[in-house]
């Protein structure tokens, strides 16, 4: 059975180890630090931390502490949507203010609370359009990529436009910082927008009109343009007091996947280097969704906390399952308590041992009281006394030289006076050396050695 279990156990293993990897493509992400996903930012946020020569972290701490804290810092709002309110954006604009940065990169917004803010930019994100076939095609020469020009380094990337958004306002004061642009229309059509740029017709939301407007595109002859719809905002910044807001219409990219994409991932380069400046703290979505549900947004009813995802986590949100689930661990530590006692096996009754040693003690002293041989018997006693006295005293009562000196430790050891040592000593070799012994001489010798024996 243990070779069984050895080798299911390295089979399983050796499945889990070899099997191909299965890649969830989803673009409902929460942006967790520990999601290894394509979506997720476990990648990116190694690479922020790496990178940023002024430090970075994740915080999902309370937002509001944050915000009214004196440290200066970059704030990085990465989500994909957001039950946002106004009390949010003008919130962060009064961080921005006080010398701060802070770059809001999302999917989805409603400028209704954002209006008079500097993030008033109605973001419109891939949040319905998104699929991996699609991006597969990209990915494969199928479909062709956008290119996505950054405005101050006159850089291009091509990047599938399945993974960004664009921005269909900005406030008033603001710049863009990047632009994107259908591939598929010629170079010679195009007309570099510039940085100072706020003309709205070129950043307006993709139509049925746009496609019209490209068909008329593609028409028209050499040297003749039309950039109305051509160029889309991904990007702008824009004083305020002390410090900068950013608004990016590309959550996707700040990814897993953009950052091992080559592309995408220089597009970072550029968007983080404008923050680099700072300590730079990305709040997670959960932190800033409990802010702004505290502040009155919406709160569904199904509202999943990402952190809280786990099995348990979904039986503690139902009180009929939190009282299962309680019961259920009162059973069985009550079944645990009655169940571990120690379960002692029957023992049988058994009776009292019976002492066969006072019979044996009876029937020596029977044969020894009917061949009536004392001599035999003082020399049977004398011999253990000098064994006991051998072995406990080192005291060696056969050694004829050592008679005077083991008299007198005798007499030492024993507390008696060294001359009736000396005389009880002399009394015993004779006893033993005797031919017979009477019955009153016999009692005497066993009494003084037994006297001996009782003070050592």
């Amino acid at each position: 059975m243990t070779v069984v279990g050895i080798l299911a156990i390295g089979l399983l293993a050796l499945f889990y180890f070899t099997k191909e990897r299965h890649f969830v493509w989803d673009v409902d992400t929460k942006f967790l630090p520990e999601d290894d996903e394509p979506f997720g930012s476990q990648l990116f946020d190694k690479m922020a931390q790496a990178t940023l020569p002024n430090g970075y972290r994740v915080y999902d701490g309370d937002f509001k502490k944050l915000l009214d804290s004196d440290e200066r810092c970059a704030l990085l709002l990465l989500y994909m949507d957001l039950n946002d309110v106004k009390a949010y954006y003008e919130a962060l604009g009064q961080f921005v203010e006080k010398g701060n940065k802070v770059m809001l990169v999302c999917d989805r917004q409603w400028s209704s609370p954002a209006q008079g803010t500097p993030f008033q930019s109605d973001v419109n994100g891939t949040w319905y359009n998104f699929s991996p076939d699609v991006l597969k095609k990209y990915l494969t020469g199928e479909s062709e990529p956008s290119t996505v020009m950054m405005m101050s380094v006159e850089d291009n990337m091509l990047v599938p436009d399945v993974l960004f958004g664009h921005l269909n306002t900005m406030p008033e004061g603001a710049k863009m910082t990047s632009v994107s642009r259908d591939s598929s229309i010629p170079e010679y059509m195009l007309e570099k927008p510039s940085i100072d740029n706020t003309d709205l017709k070129i950043i307006t939301a993709y139509t049925e009109e746009d496609e019209e407007a490209d068909s008329a595109v593609e028409a028209l002859p050499y040297g003749e343009k039309e950039d109305d719809k051509i160029y889309r905002a991904l990007s702008y910044e824009i004083k305020v007091g002390k410090g900068t807001a950013y608004v990016v219409a590309a959550p996707l990219l700040f990814t897993n996947y953009g950052v091992l994409d080559k592309n995408i991932s220089r597009y970072l380069g550029y968007q983080m280097g404008q923050l680099a400046d700072l300590p730079v703290v990305r709040v997670t979505e959960h932190s800033l969704a409990e802010y702004n549900y505290a502040h009155g947004a919406y709160h569904p009813s199904d509202y999943n906390d990402s952190r809280e995802s786990s099995p348990l986590a979904h039986l503690l949100k139902y009180e009929p399952l939190q009282w299962a689930l309680y019961t259920m661990l009162c059973v069985a530590l009550i079944f645990m308590f009655f169940s571990a006692r120690h379960r002692q096996r029957v023992i049988p009754v058994m009776g009292k041992p019976v002492n066969r040693n006072m019979e044996f003690v009876k029937l020596l002293g029977t044969i020894y009281y009917r061949r009536h041989d004392n001599h035999d018997l003082f020399l049977k006693k004398y011999t253990y006394f000098k064994e006991e006295l051998r072995r406990k005293q080192m005291i060696d009562l056969e050694d004829e030289r050592m008679q005077e000196s083991n008299a007198r430790m005798l007499a030492l050891r024993t507390k008696t006076e060294e001359s009736d040592m000396v005389n009880t000593l002399k009394l015993l070799r004779a006893m033993a050396d005797a031919d017979e012994l009477g019955n009153v001489q016999l009692l005497e010798c066993i009494r003084k050695i037994d006297d001996i024996l009782a003070r050592l």
